[in-house]
């Protein structure tokens, strides 16, 4: 039995984004909206051959990551503000030795040198 395209390229998209969401990488998904771009495309008859199939991928995918990488981005990346040590920045430490100017020391915090 013969998978018909529109199955082939709704099958591609879910596995893009299910990468997506085990990845984190925010890349795939677009990849995935572009197969089922295509899919969607191919069912209404719009692509009927692979070469208009294989475009209506790249160029929805390409589409899509333009439109919405930053968004989505901002949303679950992490801001350029943030570092490791961000939530520290403004709590008392007790300083367990002298700190010259300019060098690193030795503080404690929370019990913690």
């Amino acid at each position: 039995m013969m998978l018909s395209p529109v199955y082939i390229w709704a099958t591609i998209g879910v596995i893009f984004i299910i990468a997506d969401v085990i990845t984190l990488t925010f890349f795939p998904v677009f990849l995935g909206l572009g197969a089922l771009i295509t899919a969607l495309f191919t069912w209404m008859g719009l692509t009927q051959g692979i070469n208009s199939q294989l475009i209506c991928f790249a160029v929805s995918s390409l589409i899509t990551m333009a439109l919405f990488r930053k968004m989505v981005k901002k949303m679950f990346g992490k801001s350029k503000g943030d570092t490791e040590y961000s939530q520290l920045v403004g709590q008392k430490v007790y300083v367990s030795t002298a700190i010259p100017v300019g060098h690193e020391g030795k503080v404690s915090y929370r019990g913690s040198d």
